[in-house]
């Protein structure tokens, strides 16, 4: 397998295997937690159309929809639901877009900012917590003995994000 760098993975331009899987996970969920705890003078949380906040928040987001538009097939599923790093990468990509949205919420909330930001995030947590459940019946059959930290978050992040949105 050719080498690439990790922004080749967003861009389609190579295939990467299950370990080069979990660097790209950690380099997502890296980028995440700076972007939520690591706030820079020059944010402006609360201009939602052109606050620097929000548009690393936007960045991130297109960022992680190129993780799933550019996956290797190694890593699509329902096709390669037996295959762990498979299952593993895409529940980390979906559990990436739940800390993504909920931490956009938060600011969402705190800033009062328009019902239609809160929405855009609602439907992203609630699709990507779906697409968590679906994975987990999905992968029903698989003995706990292979359960990793990834099927944890994924199950329970996922009914808290449904609560979440059916609460509000």
């Amino acid at each position: 397998m050719e080498t690439g760098t990790i922004h080749d993975a967003f861009k389609g331009d190579h295939s990467y295997s299950s370990f080069s899987g979990t660097i790209i996970v950690c380099h997502l969920f890296n980028m995440i937690l700076k972007h939520v705890h690591r706030p820079k003078e020059t944010d402006n949380p609360e201009n939602y159309e052109y606050g620097e906040y929000w548009k690393r928040h936007r960045e991130i987001d297109n960022t992680l929809s190129s993780a799933f538009m550019f996956l290797p097939e190694s890593f699509r599923l329902p096709t390669n639901i037996g295959d762990r790093g498979a299952v593993n990468t895409n529940l980390n990509f979906h559990a990436a877009i739940i800390c993504l949205h909920h931490a956009a919420l938060e600011r969402i909330e705190t800033y009062n900012l328009p019902e239609y930001a809160k929405r855009i995030s609602q439907d992203r947590l609630s699709a990507a917590a779906q697409e968590i459940v679906n994975i987990v019946k999905l992968t029903s059959h698989v003995s706990s003995g292979s359960v990793s930290w990834s099927w944890v978050l994924g199950v329970h992040d996922s009914p808290l994000t449904i609560c979440h949105r059916r609460h509000h």
